[in-house]
């Protein structure tokens, strides 16, 4: 068996070497700062609002009796701003999680040209 080699030392188990590289990567996170930053950045947007910025949501599918496969789904909201929420495709979904779309999401959405608000990108599971 090859040893995992973390922060200088051999592990030959592959559950103590993923324990012992996380936590070395908590050690060396800053969390207070991070909640700090969070701060600032939520009072400055209060102030400064970022209306362009595409969120990205994760959903799974709705149930319904003809929907033969489970779904999950990964959404573009490309005017998130607006007061009306949801459109019809996005009607269908359940959203687990809502984030702010990365610099690089935000120019690659940026290069095209979209008539909707959302782009739905959807992968079928088999049940």
């Amino acid at each position: 068996m090859i040893p995992l080699c973390i922060n200088g030392k051999d592990y030959y188990d592959r559950e103590e070497a993923l324990a012992a590289w996380f936590e070395e990567w908590l050690m060396k996170q800053d969390f207070e700062q991070d909640l700090i930053d969070r701060e600032l950045e939520l009072e400055y947007r209060k102030t400064h609002p970022d209306w362009n910025t595409p969120y990205v949501m994760y959903g799974v599918r709705k149930k319904h009796k003809c929907i033969q496969k489970n779904e999950i789904a990964v959404f573009y909201d490309l005017l998130p701003r607006q007061k009306r929420a949801r459109t019809a495709e996005t009607h269908w979904y359940k959203v687990l999680y809502k984030r702010k779309a990365t610099p690089e999401e935000v120019e690659s959405l940026k290069a095209g040209e979209y008539t909707r608000r959302y782009l739905v990108y959807s992968l079928f599971i088999e049940k």
